[in-house]
């Protein structure tokens, strides 16, 4: 969720006339979504960092149920904790973010939760600080994410006018071309098909979201 202030800018036009954030059921209901998600739901397939000395233990993993029987942590104030609080994860806090890569190799819990455009990044910047610190190679879960550009609600037209832009993009493979750009070797890197994918349920996701819109959406099988 964005800042607070970013959302009374944006609700009283003070100098602010589009945002990009991940939607929500209260978000949609207070700001005009275009629904067309922007990184194609990448956030939604989910890798951990973990302590290396745990990757034996993920690897025996067979099932979602064996996976919730381990501890995954999370900011505080992210909607991933929600989502997966409802979806039966046991879920450990942390109000700082470089505190969790900490507390994670102190074994205050057992991996932290990625998008795969996050995990290996994250891991770079922070191997030598952390030498344990380590991306599970098994797993991977998988909830609906989108990410979309917002507006007040009066704003109509220049919703209307995004909306029609993006889709010509859609359309002409340029939307595409751009988000390979920058995500294609992210996505090969994570070598989804060797991973045993969990789904998952996002309660948070409006009725509207267009699932049913293939091309919206990323397919690993593609790549």
């Amino acid at each position: 969720m964005p800042e607070e202030r970013i959302l009374i800018n944006l609700k009283n036009k003070n100098n602010l006339s589009i945002i990009r954030a991940t939607s929500t059921i209260e978000l949609e209901k207070n700001y005009l979504p275009v629904r067309i998600p922007l990184l194609k739901g990448i956030l939604g397939y989910r890798i951990f960092l973990i302590h290396s000395k745990n990757q034996d233990k993920f690897a025996t993993i067979r099932s979602i149920d064996e996976l919730k029987k381990m501890t995954v942590g999370q900011g505080r104030g992210r909607s991933d904790v929600e989502l997966l609080i409802k979806n039966g994860f046991n879920v450990v806090v942390g109000d700082e973010y470089e505190t969790l890569f900490k507390i994670l190799i102190a074994g205050r819990f057992d991996y932290f939760s990625r998008g795969i455009n996050e995990a290996f990044d994250e891991y770079l910047h922070r191997k030598n600080l952390y030498p344990d610190l380590l991306v599970e190679k098994t797993i991977c879960i998988q909830y609906p994410f989108a990410e979309y550009f917002f507006f007040n609600k009066d704003d109509l037209r220049l919703a209307s006018r995004v909306e029609a832009g993006l889709k010509i993009m859609i359309k002409d493979g340029s939307f595409d071309q751009i988000f390979d750009k920058y995500y294609k070797d992210i996505i090969i890197k994570a070598d989804l098909s060797k991973r045993k994918i969990f789904k998952i349920n996002n309660p948070l996701l409006p009725s509207e979201t267009p699932l049913n819109i293939k091309e919206y959406w990323i397919n690993p099988a593609f790549y």
